[in-house]
Order: C-alpha cells, then structure tokens, then sequence
C-alpha cells in the first residue's frame, strides 16, 4: 500500500492515511458491520505503526482519528478541508454516524469546503457497507431496500481506478 501511495504521495502522512482506509475498507468488503470494522482497522493500524518508525512520526496527526471517543466528535469538530488528514476523519466520522449511502454523502456534503472529495471517499466506504449487506447477509434484495446502496460505492471506485488513494485525492 506505502508503494502504491508514493506514486503520487509519498508523504507518510498520506501513507498511514491509506493504511487506515484500506483496513477499513477491506473489513467492510469481507461483511464486518462499520463498527466492527472500524474496531478492527484502530487495532490493526495500532500494530501497523508501532513496527514503523517512519509512521510514527506522523501518527499524532491520526490522533483524534483513531481515539477510543472519536465518535464521540461533534461535526462541528470536523473539517472538509481536503487534507488528507481531514478528509479521512471526516468520511469515517459520516459513515460511523448514519445508516445509508445517502446519508452518509450528504453528511459529508455538509461540511462544506471540499465536499466533493470528503463524499468521494465517504461514498466509496458507505458503499461496500451497503453491498455486504445485499450480498453477504440478506442474500437478496429487500423490497423497498434503497437499491443505490452498493452501486454508487462501486462506481466511485471504479472512477478512481480500483485505488483506495484515487478516492482519497
């Protein structure tokens, strides 16, 4: 992932960026529910960065992030700056705190500033939850289940060429 990263951010702020969102990412695409999800990625980047010095250096900045009461932050709190640091906050903190794709998106709208890219990788997040949900644990589609769930997930990712950093930047 570090390699990947460096072909356009080298940076190992944006480095352990991408080690949390595709942790992240990957528990919700094998069906962890997002808590469970999340509970996993803060364990395993814990371990991730104590055997990296050069993650190290950069791990305050996850800070807040990676808190046992980020979900505790108020959106208020929240910044759609577009930092890599931001962003990644921001969408985990929509995704965490609302029940569909829809919500979650619009939530991560609503912080204004760089909204497009906060909802980018909101969306691709909310929307390997939603398609767990369709493929893994109803295995089928609900009546009136919001159809869109997955689909706009996939077609972010598609969009960003199958990379976690192409939904982030």
């Amino acid at each position: 992932i570090e390699r990947v990263t460096a072909v356009t951010h080298a940076n190992a702020c944006c480095a352990l960026a991408n080690l949390i969102y595709v942790a992240f990412a990957g528990r919700l695409f094998h069906g962890d529910d997002k808590e469970a999800a999340w509970a996993y990625t803060r364990e395993k980047i814990e371990a991730v960065v104590a055997a990296d010095p050069r993650l190290q250096t950069v791990q305050h900045h996850y800070a807040r992030l990676l808190s046992e009461d980020f979900l505790q932050t108020l959106s208020e709190e929240l910044s759609g700056s577009g930092y890599v640091v931001h962003t990644l906050e921001s969408a985990v903190w929509c995704l965490l705190h609302t029940q569909d794709y829809r919500s979650c998106v619009l939530a991560a709208v609503n912080l204004g500033e760089d909204t497009d890219t906060t909802a980018a990788v909101a969306g691709g997040l909310a929307g390997l939850a939603g398609l767990t949900e369709i493929n893994g644990v109803q295995h089928m589609l609900l009546q009136n289940f919001n159809s869109s769930i997955g689909s706009f997930g996939i077609g972010i990712a598609i969009l960003a060429n199958g990379s976690p950093i192409g939904c982030i930047f």
